[in-house]
């Protein structure tokens, strides 16, 4: 999907060092948003999983313009585990899974 693209374009290049001097999210608004997603991820793998990706893509366009926070570190899991079994990109997924690890 294009979100799903978008959001490789995003996450190409992004290293460890790049999230430890990415921002913090500030803006409330955008942290509990952050939060509803965060707790609609297993609803909506469970219930629509085609929509999951999107959901996924909206949390880490998020983060890419608000900055990180604690649920940053699942929408990255995440968008590993769709890399891995919808795209086969396991050298790719693996890398977000790192990047998602080094999060928490």
């Amino acid at each position: 999907t294009d979100a799903m693209e978008t959001t490789r374009e995003f996450m190409t290049g992004l290293s460890i060092d790049d999230l430890i001097y990415y921002p913090l999210m500030t803006d409330e608004l955008s942290i509990q948003t952050m939060k509803i997603m965060d707790v609609s991820l297993m609803t909506f793998y469970k219930a629509a999983p085609a929509l999951l990706p999107l959901l996924v893509s909206q949390m880490i366009a998020l983060t890419s313009k608000r900055g990180c926070c604690n649920e940053s570190a699942t929408a990255f899991a995440a968008f590993a585990f769709l890399e891995m079994s919808l795209l086969g990109h396991f050298d790719n997924a693996y890398r977000i899974g790192m990047l998602a690890t080094s999060m928490l």
